[in-house]
């Protein structure tokens, strides 16, 4: 839950509730009137025959999408690991981690890239 903190944020006081209440509501009838989803999502994306169950349809979904994450996490960690060795560094879990932008628990789930490289 947020809290009325905006003096820990930097402001003379924090708002008075009715202030708040009104930002609230005022936003509330903004979306309720205005907005209508984000229609960025692809959803033939597969081309997946139309016959399918909805279920069947997500999971070949799901599987593509974890391939093309696995695969671009992979890349990733590859990459961070080509850049330690051109600096002559060691190949650290957590160095390696910090330069792909993943954790260092991600880099251990990927271990055998460590001993392609």
């Amino acid at each position: 839950y947020n809290h009325n903190s905006f003096l820990k944020q930097g402001f003379s006081e924090n708002l008075p509730l009715s202030s708040i209440r009104a930002t609230v509501k005022s936003v509330g009838r903004w979306t309720w009137d205005r907005y209508t989803g984000d229609r960025r999502c692809h959803r033939g994306a597969m081309q997946l025959d139309g016959s399918l169950s909805l279920t069947e349809r997500q999971s070949l979904a799901a599987k593509r999408t974890h391939e093309l994450r696995h695969k671009a996490t992979e890349s990733k960690i590859r990459a961070a690991c080509r850049q330690l060795q051109d600096q002559g560094k060691a190949l650290v879990r957590s160095a390696i981690a910090a330069l792909a932008g993943v954790s260092a628990s991600t880099v251990a789930r990927y271990a055998h890239i460590l001993s392609e490289v």
